[in-house]
């Protein structure tokens, strides 16, 4: 069996969960009960109070493709994600519909294909000024089946993104 599902490139920030039809679920039958398989990684973050005009977070992978449409095929018992064959990307924006600015002290969620991220990625973010910061990092950061990755431990702060402008670096 062979599923095709996209890993939009542009996803709509929704507050405490993510939009309708983002997330990748696959599901098998063993005897009289259903089993959901989760296909795909999220990126965790909030923003801090101060960071009240962010309207744009990006994620962009380094090596990796990380948007675009994928195969999902049966392999024994388990759905194998395959490689994305059209629309394929490196970034993934999260964004309300209307640009307007992300909510502040709650948790969003990016949705990405699962994949090893061997090169590192960074993030940015834009402000309602057009401006835009960016953190890097180099590490490697798996992106695996079923987990949830924070970006940071804390809500993100305009400081923690130009800190990182002036030494180069995700701090």
């Amino acid at each position: 069996i062979r599923i095709r599902f996209p890993f939009n490139s542009e996803q709509t920030a929704v507050p405490g969960t993510i939009a309708d039809g983002t997330c990748v679920a696959v599901a098998r039958t063993q005897g009289s009960t259903l089993d959901f398989i989760n296909r795909n990684a999220m990126l965790k973050f909030s923003l801090d109070e101060s960071f009240n005009d962010v309207t744009k977070v990006t994620v962009e992978s380094a090596e990796n493709y990380i948007s675009g449409t994928y195969n999902i095929e049966w392999e024994g018992t388990n759905p194998i994600l395959g490689i994305a064959y059209t629309g394929r990307g490196k970034t993934v924006t999260l964004s309300n519909d209307d640009n307007s600015p992300l909510h502040t002290g709650v948790d969003y969620y990016i949705v990405l294909p699962p994949n090893n991220n061997d090169g590192g990625f960074s993030v940015s973010v834009t402000l309602a000024d057009g401006s835009v910061l960016t953190k890097t990092s180099t590490k490697a950061q798996a992106f695996s089946s079923g987990n949830i990755i924070p970006l940071s431990k804390t809500p993100l702060t305009k400081a923690m993104f130009v800190s990182a402008q002036t030494s180069g670096r995700y701090a």
